[in-house]
């Protein structure tokens, strides 16, 4: 009897394995296609996120480096502007902001504005800009003590 009970135990096991089989495999295949899918997406994600960064970088520099304005009537070269050059020109020069502003007939803080990118000066202020670029920091004194 305890042949005939022990073979009977084994065919349920079987027959309950057979069973299981048929509803665990479609779902291992499911799970296994979610898990390409997952795969896929955080790749895709992580390619968005390099995107998205070097996006980030060249709007930075974008802003830095602002596109050329168009030059005054006289000259038909534009003239670039840059916050951080402006700033190098007064310090080549050794003058204040409000110094190099009444060089240009303009206040200091538009000066101080103008190097922290928070405005732009305007083409006429831009070739006298570069009109002092092409000069030595006496011939500036000069001017200056000149202005009064």
């Amino acid at each position: 009897m305890s042949n005939f009970a022990g073979a009977l135990k084994e065919e349920v096991a079987r027959l309950a394995r057979k069973e299981l089989r048929k509803t665990i495999d479609p779902m291992r295949k499911h799970v296994a296609s979610l898990r390409r899918d997952v795969a896929a997406l955080k790749r895709e994600n992580a390619e968005l996120r390099r995107e998205l960064t070097t996006l980030g970088k060249a709007s930075r520099f974008a802003m830095s480096a602002a596109p050329p304005v168009a030059a005054s009537k006289g000259s038909s070269k534009p003239r670039r502007f840059s916050p951080a050059g402006l700033r190098k020109l007064r310090d080549r020069l050794g003058l204040a902001a409000a110094d190099f502003g009444r060089l240009l007939g303009v206040s200091g803080p538009t000066v101080y504005n103008w190097e922290k990118g928070i405005t732009r000066p305007p083409a006429e202020q831009l070739e006298r800009i570069a009109a002092l670029r092409g000069k030595g920091k006496r011939e500036v004194l000069a001017a200056l003590e000149a202005l009064g």
